[in-house]
């Protein structure tokens, strides 16, 4: 047998086991990726009709993670948060200053570990270092990530809001 690209074979109980290793570097990979930055490629590929800009920001670390506009609607940000205990949320003291103390239009986007569902919500959720968001009603909600239908309103919601 011919081994193509990149593999290795081993033989385990008389058995010759053949694994690609292209595709297990991608595989792990994937594992590597920041959840955060999972949920912006996520987020980006689900609302197209929205003009996105990563801030990757080390001089102040209390600006949000996204810009975004519309065709014909005012920029606003999005603060992406995961949540590890489907409850609650952290933000840093730079994070809860900044949305303080600028205006605009401002969401908080919380996914899951998982990156199953996704939940929109206002900026005015942020309590403390600690926000419990079940206490508050989100603005949209996708259950299902494969779902188009979910993540076009969810996607309207932050343009009717801006």
């Amino acid at each position: 047998m011919k081994l193509t690209g990149l593999s290795s074979a081993y033989i385990v109980q008389n058995k010759l086991l053949t694994f690609n290793l292209d595709v297990v570097f991608k595989k792990c990979l994937l594992l590597w990726v920041k959840p955060e930055t999972k949920f912006w490629q996520t987020v980006k590929k689900n609302t197209p009709l929205i003009r996105w800009n990563r801030i990757e920001n080390s001089i102040n670390n209390g600006i949000p993670d996204l810009l975004g506009s519309g065709e014909t609607s005012s920029f606003f940000t999005v603060e992406l948060k995961i949540t590890y205990d489907n409850k609650t949320i952290k933000f840093s003291p730079h994070q809860i200053a900044w949305h303080r103390i600028n205006t605009g239009p401002k969401f908080i986007m919380i996914s899951t570990r998982c990156q199953s569902s996704v939940k929109l919500f206002q900026h005015t959720i942020i309590t403390g270092q600690r926000t419990r968001f079940t206490d508050y009603s989100p603005l949209a909600v996708v259950n299902d990530i494969k779902d188009k239908e979910q993540w076009t309103t969810l996607q309207n919601k932050m343009l009717e809001n801006t």
